[in-house]
């Protein structure tokens, strides 16, 4: 069991703990700038599985893009990032806070604090493959190459901004992995300028001849 803070102040998610991360990628030196002109650095960024146990069901909250700052006493679930992914909404009420789906399904409690902010109660779930699904078996996070063949060869530069954004529900990838160049790809979308106009107009039957090759 671990305890995050709900800020609406913070613009991304925050973790002191690099062990929680499901994925993770080193950064350059980051600098985050925070109350009161306090700094601290930011090292990596990775996603983070979360389970919580709401109204008597255990949901898997998805975290992307947290950052990994170790100096950090408390870990942040940044309010703002959560409305952002595919219409999750918040709820505030009576000095409670509800984290509901896309289908105003409530996944998460937190009580309010002297501070104002709100605490949260989870437990971490490293990778996908430590939850059993009965729909669908997960052995490892999907390759870079996997996701650029289940679009339909779009652009490596696409998905990035896909993952970023989090336009895509669901749509995990290892970071670490390739992002090989296909031969196909690249000959499927050369273009070839187009023909100029005729310097002779033909007007005799078989004198200009149109083959589909």
């Amino acid at each position: 069991m671990c305890d995050w803070l709900a800020d609406s102040g913070t613009m991304s998610h925050i973790m002191h703990r690099q062990d929680t991360f499901a994925t993770y990628e080193t950064l350059p030196k980051l600098t985050v700038l925070g109350i009161g002109g306090v700094t601290a650095s930011a090292v990596g960024k990775g996603m983070v599985f979360l389970h919580s146990k709401c109204d008597g069901i255990v949901h898997m909250l998805q975290l992307q893009n947290v950052l990994h700052i170790p100096k950090n006493t408390n870990s942040l679930l940044s309010l703002g990032c959560w409305e952002q992914q595919q219409g999750h909404s918040i709820v505030i009420k009576c000095r409670k806070l509800s984290l509901l789906t896309k289908d105003d399904i409530p996944v998460a409690y937190g009580t309010q604090l002297s501070n104002r902010l709100y605490q949260m109660s989870f437990v971490l779930a490293h990778t996908l493959h430590d939850t059993n699904f009965a729909f669908h078996v997960v052995t490892c996070l999907p390759f870079w190459a996997d996701w650029h063949r289940h679009f339909g060869h779009v652009s490596y530069s696409s998905l990035q901004c896909l993952y970023d954004k989090l336009l895509v529900n669901g749509f995990v990838v290892d970071l670490s992995t390739e992002k090989p160049n296909y031969i196909a790809c690249t000959e499927a979308k050369m273009t070839v300028t187009p023909y100029g106009p005729l310097a002779k107009r033909y007007t005799k039957v078989r004198e200009l001849m149109h083959v589909d090759l």
